[in-house]
């Protein structure tokens, strides 16, 4: 999911400098769509897999969000941030989102 999400997000190039898996705060987030205007919003996705049927993709997804917050992925962005936590099992996906 990774890979194909930042896949899509590679269109976004001209109005995102677009992160992968680099360095950030207290550990490495998955993607970083960093705005290239002051006035955009940027965002910041974690995805978290689950390993089988009955693990609670919400709440996973949630969990996504608070690693997020906890270990200051956002620490290098200024103004808007939108934190996105994706959740999957297999097809089924679950998001959660906030604003910081």
């Amino acid at each position: 999911y990774h890979m194909m999400a930042l896949g899509m997000c590679a269109w976004l190039c001209h109005d995102y400098k677009i992160i992968s898996n680099r360095e950030a705060g207290k550990g490495r987030c998955d993607i970083v769509l960093k705005a290239r205007k002051e006035n955009q919003i940027s965002y910041i996705l974690e995805f978290k897999y689950a390993k089988d049927s009955n693990t609670d993709l919400n709440e996973l997804a949630k969990r996504a969000v608070e690693q997020i917050k906890d270990r200051k992925y956002d620490i290098e962005l200024r103004g808007n941030v939108i934190y996105i936590g994706l959740a999957h099992y297999q097809k089924e996906v679950e998001i959660e989102w906030q604003e910081k």
